[in-house]
C-alpha cells in the first residue's frame, strides 16, 4: 500500500497506470481507478494558510490509505486530489462500495489549528473488465466522471474507459441514430424471470431494454440510456417499453400464465409531474390490473431527490402498483431510511450476493438486509444468483426470490414463452 505524500506528477502517474495495467496477475481480473477531489482545501489555505491546508490533505489521505485492501494502492495527486488503485475486485457494484467506504470515511470533523474541519468529496470512478485499456483512456475516464459528478452534485460517478471510448470515437453516430432508433422500431425487450425460492416457480419477469441498430449493432445499455437521460427521448423510451411489457404480459396471461412483469423507470422518468398517469394510461390501454405491473426505481434514484420521489412513488402505489428498489443495498446511510421507502420488495444488489459463500461480509450483510426487510412487510429479491451453493445459502437465510442466470439469462420473449412452458402443468397448479 503506497504512503508517501509527495504529489505524484501527471507523467509519473501514468507511468503508474500502465504498470497497474500491465501487471500480468492482473489480466483476468476486474480494476477500478478512483480520482477523490476534496472540497475544502483551497477554503483552508485560504483562512488558515497553505500548512494547514497541506496537514488537512495529508490526515484525509494517510485516513483513505489505511483503509484500503493489500493489493490496493493509494496516490497523492496535485489540485487536492487523491488517485485510488483497485485491483482483482469481482465486479462494478464493488467499485461503488469501496467509493461510498471513502465517503463514509470522511463523514467526520478533522482538528486542523484546533478548528473542526468539515470535509466532503467527490469521485470519479473508472470501471475496467478484462479488456485492454491504456493508461490515458482508463485516467481520463476516471476524470470524465469526476467531472460529471461535480456537475451532477453527486457523491460520485462511474464509468467505463470502454464505453467512452466507443463514445468519443462514435458519439456524432450514436446520437445521430438515437433520435431515429424508436422510429426505426430498434428497441426490443428482453425477460428474465424470477423464482420463489422455496416453490421453485416463476413469479415475475422483469424486462430489460436493449437497442440493436442496424449500423452500430448493440449498444449497451450503459452507454445508451445516459444519453437518452440527456433528452426527453428517454420519456418515449420509457413508454414504449411500458407498452410492450404489459402487452407481452396480457399475452402471457391468455396463454401461459398470469405473471407480474417489472419495468425499470429512471429518475427523470419517476419524477415526471403527473407520473400516476403516465402509468395509468399505459394499464387501460392493455386493460390489465394494477396488479400485473411493478414499477422497479435503483436505489440511487432514491436517495436522490429523495422528497420528490417518495411522492411520486406514493402515487404510483395508490393506483394498486407494487414498487420495487433495485440495487439495493449500494446507496449511502440506506438503512437511516429503511423505514420511510415506500416499497413492496427489496432486490439486493448482485455485488453482495455473488460472493456469499465466501464472503462473511457479504452473508452477515444480506442476512440483515433481509430481516430488516421483513420486519418491514417487504418481500426480497436477490439478483446475481449463478449457482446452487448461492441458492442454498440464500433459502437458508430467508429470502423470497431469486434472480439470476442459476434460474436464467435475460431472454427474448418467443424463448421466455418455451422457458415457461417447459413445467406448464406445474406451473398452473401452483401458481394461486
Amino acid at each position: 500500500m503506497n504512503s508517501t505524500h509527495r504529489h505524484v506528477g501527471h507523467i509519473e502517474f501514468l507511468n503508474i497506470l500502465d504498470n497497474f495495467l500491465l501487471n500480468e496477475n492482473e489480466l483476468d481480473n476486474s480494476k477500478s481507478l478512483i480520482i477523490v477531489h476534496i472540497h475544502e482545501i483551497n477554503e483552508v489555505n485560504l483562512n488558515l494558510g497553505y500548512i494547514a491546508g497541506d496537514e488537512l490533505y495529508t490526515k484525509i489521505f494517510f485516513l483513505l490509505s489505511r483503509a484500503l485492501r493489500e493489493q490496493d494502492q493509494a496516490f497523492p495527486l496535485e489540485n487536492n486530489k487523491i488517485a485510488i488503485l483497485l485491483a482483482n475486485i469481482r465486479n462494478k457494484g464493488h467499485s461503488v462500495l469501496a467509493a461510498q467506504k471513502l465517503i463514509r470515511l470522511v463523514n467526520c470533523p478533522f482538528v486542523i489549528k484546533g478548528e473542526e474541519i468539515l470535509v466532503h468529496i467527490t469521485l470519479g470512478i473508472s470501471y475496467l473488465n478484462s479488456c485492454r485499456v491504456d493508461s490515458i483512456k482508463f485516467l481520463q475516464s476516471a476524470e470524465i466522471a469526476l467531472k460529471k459528478a461535480l456537475v451532477n452534485h453527486t457523491a460520485y460517478e462511474i464509468t467505463s474507459p470502454n464505453n467512452e471510448l466507443m463514445l468519443e470515437e462514435r458519439s456524432f453516430e450514436i446520437n445521430k441514430s438515437l433520435e431515429k432508433a424508436l422510429d426505426n422500431d430498434e428497441y426490443f425487450l428482453m425477460y428474465q424471470p424470477k423464482l420463489d425460492i422455496k416453490n421453485k416457480i416463476p413469479v415475475g419477469l422483469e424486462a430489460l431494454i436493449r437497442w440493436e441498430n442496424k449500423k452500430l449493432g448493440i449498444i449497451s445499455p450503459e452507454i445508451f440510456i445516459p444519453l437518452l437521460e440527456k433528452t426527453r427521448l428517454i420519456n418515449d423510451v420509457t413508454n414504449f417499453a411500458l407498452n410492450t411489457a404489459l402487452r407481452k404480459q396480457k399475452e402471457l396471461a391468455e396463454s401461459i400464465i398470469d405473471i407480474p412483469i417489472s419495468v425499470n423507470f429512471s429518475p427523470t422518468v419517476i419524477q415526471l409531474p403527473k407520473i400516476e398517469e403516465f402509468i395509468f394510461n399505459a394499464i387501460e390501454i392493455w386493460g390489465k390490473n394494477s396488479s400485473s405491473l411493478i414499477i422497479e426505481i435503483t436505489e440511487s434514484t432514491l436517495m436522490n431527490n429523495s422528497d420528490l420521489t417518495i411522492q411520486a412513488l406514493n402515487k404510483i402505489r395508490d393506483l394498486g402498483i407494487s414498487i420495487s428498489i433495485d440495487d439495493f443495498g449500494t446507496g449511502y446511510s440506506s438503512l437511516s431510511y429503511f423505514k420511510n421507502i415506500p416499497a413492496n420488495e427489496i432486490k439486493i444488489d448482485k455485488s453482495f450476493i455473488q460472493d456469499i459463500s465466501n464472503n462473511k461480509d457479504d452473508y452477515n450483510i444480506v442476512h440483515t438486509i433481509i430481516n430488516l426487510a421483513h420486519d418491514f412487510g417487504h418481500k426480497v429479491v436477490a439478483e446475481g444468483v449463478e449457482n446452487k451453493e448461492t441458492w442454498e445459502i440464500l433459502d437458508y437465510l430467508g429470502c423470497d426470490v431469486i434472480q439470476g442466470y442459476y434460474v436464467s439469462k435475460p431472454l427474448v420473449f418467443d424463448e421466455i414463452v418455451k422457458w415457461l412452458s417447459r413445467d406448464h402443468a406445474f406451473i398452473k397448479s401452483n401458481v394461486c
